[in-house]
């Protein structure tokens, strides 16, 4: 009896270290994949960024080019419009949906407002331009998306090290 008692516990101590290691296992790649999702994010609000400085310098190119050949501008600014467009609904929305549904899984949520935030700078960032509104107010809205910017990289940054 006592041979079988000593297999029955080396047994159990075998599976509950292993339930331990699969748990611990577990939690980490749950870090892992939230520093993904986390990093993932902040890489599509600079590609986002980029697209949107990209759009605004050709806006003011276009009036630059409109000014030297009116005669051209009608088509330029037709063009700009529907590359403008083109770009948004085919790169953009797919890839906000997807790091919106993202962000919403984490934990710490606070990450999906502050991206939700930003996103709805961005979008009256667009509609500023599209508007042609003046350089100091899309300059002004620049600045709010910089600065919401940089929370969440604080945020992301801070996020990160407490794991480490």
């Amino acid at each position: 009896m006592n041979e079988v008692s000593y297999i029955i516990t080396g047994w159990l101590i075998g599976i509950i270290t292993m339930l331990i290691a699969k748990w611990l296992d577990s939690f980490k790649e749950q870090k892992k994949n939230e520093n993904k999702i986390i990093s993932d994010a902040l890489v599509f609000l600079f590609e986002a960024r980029d697209m949107f400085n990209e759009i605004a310098i050709c806006l003011a190119s276009l009036h630059e080019m409109g000014e030297k050949f009116p005669d051209k501008r009608n088509q330029l600014e037709k063009d700009l419009y529907v590359e403008a467009e083109s770009i948004k609904e085919k790169a953009f929305f797919p890839k906000l949906m997807f790091h919106s549904f993202q962000l919403q899984t984490l934990r710490d949520q606070s990450f999906y407002l502050l991206f939700e935030r930003i996103i709805k700078k961005y979008k009256e960032f667009h509609n500023n331009i599209i508007s042609q509104k003046s350089m100091e107010e899309i300059e002004d809205l620049n600045q709010k998306i910089m600065i919401l910017t940089k929370e969440i990289i604080e945020k992301s940054k801070t996020k990160i090290k407490k794991r480490i």
